[in-house]
Parts: structure tokens; C-alpha cells; sequence
């Protein structure tokens, strides 16, 4: 499995949690937890856009391609031009759980798709459905998810498969994934391995050490 990392200097849309005025801190908090995720024992491409300035940071870590799109759809579009393979796409604003990263990889043998972070909005929003399939895998449970964001990892088949698709619903996460369901599910940990930093976002189950 292969990683992609998206870095963008810009706030999120939806303020954060913590370091909500600095989005250096708040990518560093968040690159931090994810090379204790396990992240650095594998190949990872990190896309920045208009940070070059942060360039040598992340080449210890693996190879950095820098754009200037200023743009979240011509970024993600960036790392679907260059994914190849089993591919977990990571965005910049996630707290992972320590070691969890191999626990993708293995899941992917079995499932299609997989988020690592299981939205709390799939529980209280009346929008989704909440029958839910659930999968034991190892010692974690996962169950399928009507959608999710853009960090998510995906078989190469899969992905091969349906890149058309993702590509033309570029940012609209929603959309795209409900379309996607109905080729190869998506699944989560239902103890998130990763959480969403924005704010009324974090995942359920799981105390997360914020600063």
C-alpha cells in the first residue's frame, strides 16, 4: 500500500479543534500522529500546494511534488493522477491513533474500501440510514459507511475500476462515494484509527488526546 498526503497552508473550511489560527501547528500535529500511526514505514508522495516553503520538512519522509492550484478539487485530482496501486489518500487535518496504519493495509485485503474514521454524523443525522453491516477483522470491528471525506484508502482494482468517476466528482465527497457504493462498499473502524479535526467532528468511542 502506498500513501498520498495532502498539504495545503489554507484554514479549513470548518475551524478545527485545536490550532484553529495556525495551520502549520495543526499540520504538524496532525503529521505528527500519523507517523506514530505507523505512516513512515511506507511510501509516501506528500502534495503541497502552495507550501514549498515546507518542502524540506516532509522529504525526510518521503517524496514531495509542490503545486499551486490553490485549489482542494486540482489537488485531489493531483494524487488520483498519481496514485497506482492499493492507495490510502490522507489529508492534512486528521489525529490518528498510534499503530494503526498496517491495520489498513490488512483490512484491504478483505474490503474494497475503507475510511479510517468513522463520522459521528452517520449516527445523528437523519439523512443516512443506520442499518449497518458489520465485518471482524483481526480484533477490530468495521461496518459499511454511506460516505465519507477524502481520507480513505482503496484497492487498486477498485480504484483502476472507477477513477473516471472519482475524477469527475472531484471534491464532492458525498456524491462520489454513494455512487461508488454501488460497486465496492465502504468501511470504517468503528474505534476510529483516525479522526476528523473539525470542530462537532470527532469520531465517537475514542478518547482523543487533543493539546
Amino acid at each position: 500500500m502506498k500513501i498520498i498526503y495532502r498539504i495545503s497552508p489554507f484554514k479549513p473550511d470548518n475551524p478545527a479543534v485545536c490550532y484553529p489560527n495556525d495551520k502549520k501547528m495543526l499540520v504538524d500535529f496532525s503529521h505528527n500522529s500519523f507517523l506514530k500511526a505507523g505512516g513512515k514505514k511506507y511510501q509516501i508522495t506528500y502534495i503541497l500546494d502552495c507550501c514549498e516553503f515546507w518542502a524540506d520538512e516532509f522529504e525526510k519522509y518521503g517524496k514531495v511534488i509542490n503545486i499551486t492550484s490553490k485549489n482542494k478539487n486540482e489537488s485531489l485530482l493531483k494524487a488520483y493522477e498519481i496514485a497506482e496501486g492499493d492507495t490510502l489518500f490522507v489529508e492534512d487535518d486528521y489525529l490518528w491513533r498510534p499503530n494503526t496504519i498496517d491495520k489498513i493495509e490488512f483490512a484491504l485485503f478483505t474490503l474494497p474500501v475503507l475510511s479510517p474514521y468513522d463520522h459521528p454524523a452517520h449516527y445523528i443525522e437523519e439523512r443516512f440510514d443506520k442499518h449497518f453491516e458489520l465485518k471482524l477483522i483481526r480484533n477490530d470491528v468495521y461496518r459499511t459507511c454511506p460516505s465519507n471525506t477524502h481520507t480513505f484508502a482503496i484497492r487498486g482494482d477498485v480504484f483502476k475500476k472507477n477513477a473516471a468517476m472519482m475524477i469527475a466528482y472531484g471534491v464532492n465527497d458525498h456524491e462520489m462515494f454513494t455512487e461508488l457504493n454501488k460497486d465496492a462498499q465502504m468501511w470504517c473502524p468503528t474505534h476510529s484509527f483516525a479522526t476528523h479535526l473539525a470542530s462537532n467532528c470527532l469520531a465517537p468511542n475514542v478518547d482523543w488526546p487533543l493539546p
